[in-house]
């Protein structure tokens, strides 16, 4: 069953403009340190509810990666999901990596995605709690490798 997929603009980078030509910066403007800016996705993947948030995560990534490089479609593999933010782990063939999304308004922002796996340091470096983090990367590294697999 295809289930249609709306894309939808979340975020405007304002914070990301550049300073007015006119307004040239203090001397400790210029020493302080800049803002981190949170890593954020700018078209969210609007899906209608599924049977389950692991659904809607998997249709997200599924429309994300449909075409992501000459070797054919890409294909999703195992999703976790810990409140409001989900990893995916994905293959296009030739590649693959895995993929950060955080729930926006009831639709999943791709935050972040890659080749290779995202360790609990770098998923919280996007912006995840320490413990949500954390919890991602166990879950994925059980999803990857279950207890039976040799």
């Amino acid at each position: 069953m295809r289930i249609p997929i709306v894309l939808t603009a979340a975020l405007t980078l304002a914070a990301c403009k550049p300073a007015p030509k006119s307004a040239a910066p203090s001397p400790a403007a210029a020493s302080a340190p800049k803002p981190a800016i949170k890593p954020a996705a700018l078209k969210p993947v609007a899906v209608p509810p599924l049977a389950s948030e692991a659904d809607q995560v998997r249709a997200a990534a599924e429309a994300r990666i449909a075409h992501c490089n000459k070797g054919g479609p890409g294909k999703v593999g195992h999703v976790v999901v810990e409140g409001d933010y989900a990893l995916t782990d994905w293959d296009c063939s030739i590649s693959g990596g895995e993929a950060l999304f955080e729930k926006r308004g009831g639709a999943w922002a791709l935050i972040q995605s890659g080749g290779g796996a995202m360790r609990a340091s770098d998923i919280a470096d996007l912006g995840v709690p320490q413990p949500t983090a954390q919890k991602l990367f166990d879950a994925m590294v059980a999803a990857s490798n279950p207890p039976n697999a040799k």
